[in-house]
């Protein structure tokens, strides 16, 4: 598989929905940005630094907390 973020195929997009979460996602429903990795972030004033919290206790798949 390439680089996740360049997938082209619908059967790639699909399997990289399915291994990789995000930091947040997108609702079109609501027209919103949700949490996922992260549950809150934040900006500076000119909005060219984004800092991000991340939720407490995920792990990667080798067990190791995600920092």
């Amino acid at each position: 598989m390439q680089d996740p973020a360049y997938v082209s195929r619908r059967t790639e997009a699909h399997w990289v929905e399915q291994i990789f979460n995000t930091l947040v996602t997108y609702s079109a429903v609501h027209r919103e940005v949700r949490p996922s990795l992260a549950h809150y972030w934040e900006w500076d004033a000119t909005r060219t630094r984004w800092e991000f919290h991340l939720r407490k206790g995920v792990r990667f798949q080798h067990g190791r907390n995600m920092t």
